[in-house]
């Protein structure tokens, strides 16, 4: 509320402006504010951080988020200041970042599936991540081939010099 409340964005006052003037429509916390979208039947609206947003809506298909983000903010790690822990804390997630482990975690308990439409021509794009495992065997396989040919090889010169 305190986003709304400060902001110098006209479209902003006015949400706060028309939020102060109502505050039956105010709510304690996330599931309240759910469970009155629930029943409001297209007439309530209610503002929620998005990774919530997201991980409510992929588990109830009846509810969805629209628009964009209103105020990001990143999320972080407190520690005690000059902390020797700061460094190898901050390149571990830089790493995790970049390797994609952040990225799939999110897949994997954010996104359940529960709410696609599964009929066919629905299907979504494949990844790369998705079809690694058919590489990755087919290159331990030519790694074999290659040792068993080379190791045929190395016999066969054996027996015949």
């Amino acid at each position: 509320m305190k986003f709304f409340r400060d902001s110098d964005e006209d479209v902003y006052q006015r949400i706060w402006s028309f939020m102060s003037r109502n505050p039956d429509m105010m709510v304690k916390n996330n599931k309240e504010g759910i469970e009155k979208v629930r029943a409001g039947d297209g007439k309530y609206v209610f503002f929620m951080e998005s990774p919530s947003a997201e991980y409510v809506t992929e588990r109830q298909c009846d509810l969805e988020t629209v628009g964009g983000l209103l105020n990001e903010f990143q999320y972080a790690i407190g520690l005690p200041l000059n902390s020797e822990y700061r460094k190898p804390i901050n390149q571990g997630i830089l790493d995790l970042q970049e390797s994609g482990v952040i990225k799939r975690l999110q897949r994997k308990w954010w996104e359940w599936g529960a709410c696609i439409d599964w009929s066919p021509g629905c299907y979504g794009a494949i990844d790369l991540t998705d079809i690694a495992g058919i590489f990755w065997m087919l290159l331990t396989g030519a790694i074999v081939l290659v040792l068993t040919i080379g190791f045929e090889a190395f016999l066969g010169s054996c027996i015949d010099g």
